[in-house]
């Protein structure tokens, strides 16, 4: 990317500001334009002041920066995330080979772990059996990779959680209880609420599994308190649906199933419905 400097100066200046007004608080002028003139790449506090001064901020910026577009990675990541069941296979295929030709000119662990989970997706629709070994060995090595991190990041926490599914149901609370864990540092990160409600669900849903109901009550209690406090009506119902499964209140149930239909969650409310029979 390099047009970060140019970028800098074409907001700095539809916005009105000069470089004096930049420029205060001990920052150089000279250093400014330097940067703006793409000769020079600030230190990593300089440059956080520049775009503070400038009323941005860094994704904001760098999102311009790149045509008004998102990373490739980033792209990536959230089209895998999109993928709600192994059925879809034309964007299972075009995202593999997306992911491949990602790592043709970069490395990067989780893509390479991505292509490892869509080759198993791949593979249920032709041996359901072998998929499940094959997984098995998979997520395994995901596991061994990112368990030896002392901190998980942002990347890591969404990926365990997006496939959280996959792992067997000891390993997988094993998981949920860290991502909880290490979400706790993610609380005064923007747009963190979604993420946090999910992963309580997704614990909550293992521990029944797991035949820990009363835990799995605590935790659909709290994703029910954190939906409706962000107003995330969908995640309210799933956890709503769940609880009054494994505490047979069946008018719990019906209210979850009439607000996922008032919101035209057809999808979403069939999954459950499926889920309740097989209970």
């Amino acid at each position: 990317m390099e047009n970060i400097g140019a970028t800098y100066k074409m907001i700095r200046k539809n916005k009105k500001i000069t470089q004096n007004a930049v420029c205060s608080d001990n920052l150089s002028r000279t250093s400014l334009s330097k940067f703006e003139n793409d000769r020079l790449m600030p230190t990593l506090y300089s440059f956080i002041k520049f775009l503070e001064k400038i009323d941005m901020n860094y994704d904001e910026f760098f999102f311009i920066c790149n045509n008004y577009e998102n990373k490739e990675l980033d792209e990536l990541l959230d089209e895998f995330y999109l993928i709600k069941n192994n059925t879809e296979i034309y964007k299972i295929e075009s995202l593999k080979e997306k992911c491949s030709n990602f790592l043709e000119n970069n490395s990067n662990s989780l893509i390479s772990d991505m292509i490892n989970i869509l080759n198993c997706l791949l593979l249920l629709q032709k041996d359901e059996e072998k998929f499940s070994c094959i997984t098995k060995i998979s997520v395994a090595k995901i596991w061994e990779r990112i368990s030896n991190m002392d901190t998980w990041f942002l990347n890591e926490i969404k990926f365990l959680n997006h496939i959280l599914f996959y792992f067997q149901i000891d390993t997988a609370i094993e998981i949920g209880k860290k991502l909880i864990l290490n979400i706790k540092r993610y609380d005064n990160f923007h747009g963190m609420a979604n993420i946090k409600i999910s992963i309580y669900i997704n614990l909550a849903y293992m521990l029944e599994l797991h035949e820990n109901i009363s835990k799995s009550q605590t935790y659909l209690d709290i994703a029910m308190h954190l939906s409706k406090e962000n107003k995330r009506y969908d995640l309210y119902a799933i956890a709503q649906y769940r609880l009054g499964k494994i505490t047979f209140n069946k008018k719990m149930m019906q209210h979850s199933l009439e607000l996922l239909s008032s919101l035209e969650e057809h999808d979403l409310m069939n999954a459950l419905i499926t889920e309740g029979r097989k209970s």
